[in-house]
């Protein structure tokens, strides 16, 4: 695509047009010598056979789109989003307008790290990345003999995908505890020393090396430390690098505990701070913030006892920075903060829905966001 445009780089294209590609798609050498030749050029998808039966649900207008979008890559855009599906070769697809936006079949969708006319550059959406997740299936309710769908049954269907992008506050501009406020606890050595055995990390000096805690990482030589970074925070030192970064935060560390693998969040500020704010509560370094109590009848299944314990630690966690705010609450997310299955999380969550136990308070962009039963108004009459 012509740099900053939405128009093909004809220049650049065999014959001068991009339509041959419907048939012939083009390969990474041509891609980069594209790039070789213009590296502020833009990037694009033929949506359609060229693609696999690539679709884009391309929505303008969020307020008058309320159907299901099921996690698949998906790219930001200056007017909204840009989820990416697949369909059969028997399925028809409405290809035309809607008073949300526009199905993108047989069409370019423009692509990360293209810049729109008005100067802003498409991006993809955290956790929603081609390496991130896989292209789902286009839900039925696109297709003419289906019909619109709606909100409500999308709601019992499936929870919105993990985003705590979604927070309304940020990380901790309000509440109790504030940003500057965790950067000094995690910049002070005498809460570390507490901070680091839930880590599993025995080691009380800094920059003496021990076994390395990351997931993946178990080894007999010491190959990791706690090292104070030149912003003061005390951060850790992996040796060998093997994912290709040296420092993690604390709050990484935990959170590479809980997913199994290590992840990096400092794009992913509020999901940072929460992890950051878990391990200092685990530490018993803050208090749990009060939540409501829950009693589930005797037959609730076990996913969702776990499920609705681990939202209400959840929320005891958020509420120390933004009291009384709901929050995202996804299968993928719940299953790695409440220590079950995804397909555990997924049913524990139906069910909790269900019995009203978590209850939709509205959406932030294209997030769902729950309170728990007894805390919609965002008061709290009994103690977590």
């Amino acid at each position: 695509m012509k740099p900053g445009t939405k128009h093909p780089y004809t220049k650049l294209l065999t014959n001068g047009s991009w339509t041959a590609r419907r048939d012939k798609p083009t390969n990474e050498r041509e891609i980069r010598d594209w790039f070789a030749r213009d590296p502020n050029c833009g990037v694009a998808v033929i949506t359609g056979k060229a693609s696999g039966n690539l679709i884009a649900v391309d929505v303008d207008y969020s307020e008058n789109f309320s159907l299901p979008v099921p996690p698949s890559p998906q790219v930001i855009t200056p007017r909204g989003f840009r989820s990416f599906y697949q369909v059969t070769g028997s399925e028809r697809v409405r290809v035309k307008k809607f008073d949300w936006g526009d199905l993108l079949y047989g069409q370019l969708a423009i692509l990360p790290p293209s810049i729109h006319p008005n100067g802003e550059r498409y991006t993809w959406s955290d956790f929603l990345t081609p390496l991130q997740v896989e292209i789902d299936d286009l839900p039925h309710a696109y297709l003419p003999d289906v019909g619109t769908g709606s909100s409500d049954t999308w709601t019992r269907k499936q929870v919105r995908e993990y985003s705590l992008l979604a927070s309304r506050s940020g990380v901790c501009e309000t509440g109790t505890i504030t940003g500057d406020a965790l950067r000094s606890l995690y910049s002070t050595e005498e809460i570390v020393w507490k901070v680091a055995p839930v880590l599993g990390i025995k080691e009380r000096r800094l920059g003496h090396a021990f076994c390395c805690v990351l997931p993946g990482h178990q080894e007999k030589n010491p190959s990791g430390s706690l090292y104070r970074g030149d912003n003061g925070v005390i951060v850790y030192h992996d040796f060998h690098r093997r994912e290709g970064v040296e420092f993690y935060t604390l709050a990484e560390v935990r959170a590479a505990q809980a997913y199994g693998h290590t992840v990096r969040l400092r794009d992913r500020r509020p999901e940072l701070a929460v992890w950051g704010i878990r391990l200092l509560v685990e530490a018993r370094v803050l208090p749990l913030a009060p939540v409501p109590e829950v009693q589930l009848p005797g037959d609730a299944p076990w996913s969702a006892q776990m499920v609705c314990e681990g939202f209400r630690f959840l929320l005891g966690c958020k509420w120390i920075h933004t009291p009384g705010d709901p929050s995202p609450f996804s299968w993928r997310f719940a299953s790695v903060w409440c220590g079950v299955s995804q397909k555990q999380a997924g049913k524990g969550i139906q069910w909790l829905i269900r019995n009203r136990v978590l209850i939709p308070a509205g959406k932030h962009l294209r997030t769902t966001l729950f309170h728990i039963a007894g805390s919609a108004d965002g008061q709290c009459s009994w103690s977590a």
